[in-house]
């Protein structure tokens, strides 16, 4: 791959001659994101060397900067380096979020006028589940969670619904970093965590009750994008009065309906 920072960079990573305009150090670092690709997904420093023809200890330097940042991030396992998630909350400002709670904004009224509760749209970003869209049960009584509130993705419904489907390194990663505990109902152990992420993907969506707040429930369920990549989060919450056991079922029905709606349109766009 011919970086496209500068054709004649020495074995050193100095260069023979630059265009003025042009910031050599961002150039080489831009030619490191772009060797990601689906069809090459992670690299080692060495084979990022040898691709970009970067001396190894400049590669080194280059990659160690993209990852203090979150630009990469390293498997804990195989040691190779991926994209980091902080790519996909840029990607997000540029396209998901705007055209994602745009389109789905007319379905969430929908749903929340046949449930009678509050509806909420939440994506990934940065392994967090930040809150992009909401409308409001007619209810008085209802369930005040702020746009653009950031949650961890092992509490509640709506960030459950998310991690359950993320890939199983990412998966490890985050219940690596521990379990922050927010009411008694918060699931904190690994082990039953991972029990309830494999019930949510054979199942399709998860239930949640107090695990952010005291007396909330909430029903999750998965956007797919065209890809199968688990995009958002599509969620109704309120009292956990408003969940009796006889309607559970007809609440998880209307959510999974509405959701695949929503993923039917992205796909076609």
């Amino acid at each position: 791959m011919k970086n496209l920072a500068d054709a004649n960079i020495h074995e050193d990573g100095t260069t023979a001659q630059a265009d003025p305009d042009i910031l050599q150090s961002a150039g080489r670092i831009l030619d490191v994101l772009l060797c990601f690709t689906k069809n090459h997904s992670d690299w080692s420093i060495a084979e990022l060397a040898e691709e970009l023809g970067f001396h190894k200890s400049v590669t080194r330097h280059l990659v160690i900067t993209l990852a203090s940042r979150g630009f990469l991030r390293q498997d804990p396992f195989d040691k190779r380096y991926k994209l980091g998630l902080v790519l996909f909350e840029l990607g997000s400002v540029v396209f998901p979020t705007e055209e994602l709670v745009d389109l789905s904004r007319p379905f969430m009224k929908k749903l929340s006028k046949e449930t009678n509760l509050s509806v909420f749209l939440t994506i990934n970003a940065d392994n967090q589940a930040v809150c992009v869209a909401r409308v409001d049960s007619p209810n008085p009584l209802r369930v005040t969670f702020e746009v653009g509130r950031r949650s961890p993705l092992h509490a509640g419904a709506s960030a459950r619904a998310i991690l359950a489907f993320l890939p199983d390194s990412s998966i490890r990663s985050i219940l690596e970093e521990g379990l922050e505990s927010f009411t008694d109902a918060t699931i904190t152990d690994v082990e039953s965590l991972t029990e309830e992420l494999n019930k949510t993907k054979e199942l399709g969506y998860t239930i949640s009750t107090g695990e952010l707040d005291d007396r909330v429930t909430a029903i999750g369920v998965p956007i797919m994008d065209r890809n199968d990549q688990v995009l958002a989060s599509l969620s109704i919450s309120g009292p956990t009065t408003d969940f009796p056991p006889d309607r559970l079922l007809p609440l998880i029905q209307s959510t999974r309906a509405c959701a695949t709606t929503i993923q039917n349109v992205l796909r076609n766009q």
